[in-house]
């Protein structure tokens, strides 16, 4: 297919036609293509800056929302593929307060280029990745190759060279923490499994232990974190906590009515009145009398 290029950049500049342009990420490909077709030029776009993204945020919705253009800066680190794949994700929300970029996920599409990227690097480099995923903070060399056995600088400033990392000796982190699911993939509970063992060896906070814990599938401490969550006001973390045990609550909401009413009642703080009635109409059904109350009354206030 290159040999087709060089002749169609120069149709295009001949006659006067619009530019040819090629998406390409940073490395061989890219080199190899300006090495090889004459006519063409690099534009290096960079890491988008909030002004920039404040103007995509405002296209996608008719209006400015600048705390979702902050949220949004920083998990996608300002790449602009990234940026533009969260607002095709937002849908038909566009009320102020309706818009949670935490609860934004990266398309099939985007997700799939990332793991393919992901799958050719060596396996210390994608295990430094996916320690960094999980973690969801800045972690120095020292704690990653806890997780990552033969990990060097040298390997994660390979990794700052492709665009996936950015740090020092000191702190290292994902250049854009919406790519951590897509980065874990099918072995994140595995992994989270793994960090919570290795943290609480190394005597790490409870809250620190029940975020992994509860991203490793124990519901209990999911109800922590979600808890903890609400106790600061920050409603859509204490739903985003419980959403991975919806089924798994309903299931169990006549042995343990108390969970499910803990997510009903975070549903319906962050605002998905659906799934509060859902929840409250299972509860309204419980043989215990306190329980069938306050599921009443939720289903009164979801309505």
């Amino acid at each position: 297919e290159l040999e087709l290029l060089p002749a169609l950049v120069a149709a295009s500049a001949s006659e006067g036609l619009a530019s040819l342009v090629l998406s390409c990420a940073p490395g061989p490909v890219a080199d190899a293509l300006l090495r090889d077709v004459p006519g063409l030029d690099r534009l290096d776009l960079g890491p988008l800056d909030r002004a920039s993204v404040a103007v995509l945020v405002s296209a996608a919705l008719g209006r400015p929302d600048y705390d979702l253009v902050g949220t949004l800066h920083e998990r996608t680190g300002g790449v602009a593929s990234y940026v533009v794949d969260l607002l095709h994700g937002l849908g038909e929300r566009t009320e102020r307060g309706e818009l949670d970029a935490t609860s934004l996920r990266l398309s099939p599409g985007a997700s799939a280029r990332i793991r393919a990227r992901i799958a050719v690097l060596p396996p210390v480099e994608r295990e430094a990745l996916s320690a960094l995923a999980a973690l969801g903070r800045s972690a120095s060399l020292a704690e990653l190759a806890a997780d990552a056995d033969g990990l060097d600088e040298p390997a994660l400033q390979r990794l700052q060279a492709a665009g996936l990392v950015v740090g020092d000796a000191d702190a290292w982190r994902l250049v854009a923490p919406a790519t951590a699911s897509a980065i874990l993939g099918p072995d994140a509970r595995a992994l989270h499994r793994r960090l919570a063992a290795r943290l609480e060896r190394q005597g790490a906070p409870a809250d620190q232990l029940d975020r992994h814990r509860a991203a490793a599938g124990d519901v209990d401490a999911a109800l922590r974190v979600s808890a903890a969550c609400a106790s600061r006001r920050c409603l859509r973390e204490a739903f985003g906590a419980l959403a991975p045990f919806r089924e798994k609550l309903l299931g169990e909401a006549a042995s343990r009515p108390q969970p499910l009413l803990a997510w009903a009642e975070a549903s319906a703080g962050a605002g998905d009145h659906a799934a509060a009635r859902e929840a409250f109409a299972k509860l309204a059904e419980h043989r215990d009398a306190a329980v069938r109350a306050r599921a009443s009354l939720g289903l009164g206030e979801s309505l």
